[in-house]
């Protein structure tokens, strides 16, 4: 056992014994402290849970300031590690689509504190994305892609290229709604559904007005839903 998972080992039953005896104050000082030892420690979900019994101690002291800056810490260590994380996966994993992702986790976790960095990751996870979805020609496929786009895009505040973007989102979405509409039965319109109701969501997100013909086809899936019958012929 190492010299500093022993000093850690120590102050957890010394924490734990403030705490049973309702010295709150006290109790919060020690596992702040413990905070501090397991980050050196490398060990951030060790860190997060000394945190949460921290805010804890502090709840119990009416003590809302203090309580408010424990999650504060909390959030931080949570940010800064998931950047690490998301960002040494990226560098070991073959799958594309996941090494998109994780630059993108990576790239969202940086921008409160190294928005250069957080550029550099999302910039990374556009160029595989884009290109991914040049060479894919499956739809379902497509559309997944293009929604990691969607997020990748957004994160950058780049509206124009949003705006392109969600436009053949919105194209893609629109052939697979008429495809699973045109096959029918349960599972079909229920797809045709969720991509007709996700077109509707891009509308107004973008501030657009909503597509009368494509509201009248959702009115038209929902009826056909409610009025469905699998034995039918």
């Amino acid at each position: 056992m190492s010299e500093i998972q022993r000093k850690i080992d120590l102050l957890i039953s010394e924490a734990n014994a403030h705490y049973e005896t309702k010295r709150y104050k006290d109790a919060a000082k020690t596992f702040a402290h413990l905070i501090d030892l397991t980050l050196k420690n490398n060990d951030p979900e060790e860190a997060i849970y000394f945190g949460y019994r921290v805010a804890d101690c502090w709840k119990k002291e009416k003590n809302e300031l203090n309580r408010a800056k424990t999650f504060r810490l909390i959030a931080e260590i949570a940010n800064s590690s998931t950047a690490l994380v998301s960002e040494s996966y990226a560098k070991r994993t073959k799958n594309l689509h996941e090494k998109a992702e994780s630059l993108i986790i990576a790239g969202e976790s940086y921008l409160p504190s190294n928005k250069a960095k957080a550029k550099e990751k999302i910039k990374k996870a556009l160029e595989i994305l884009e290109e991914m979805e040049k060479k894919e020609k499956k739809l379902e496929k497509k559309e997944e892609i293009l929604n990691g786009i969607v997020k990748a895009v957004k994160l950058t505040g780049n509206t124009r290229k949003l705006k392109t973007i969600n436009t053949k989102l919105i194209a893609i979405k629109k052939e697979i709604a008429e495809k699973a509409l045109k096959k029918g039965g349960q599972t079909n319109l229920l797809t045709a559904l969720r991509e007709f109701e996700d077109i509707i969501q891009i509308y107004k997100e973008s501030k657009l007005p909503k597509d009368s013909e494509i509201m009248s086809k959702i009115e038209m899936i929902k009826k056909k839903i409610e009025d469905y019958d699998p034995f039918s012929t």
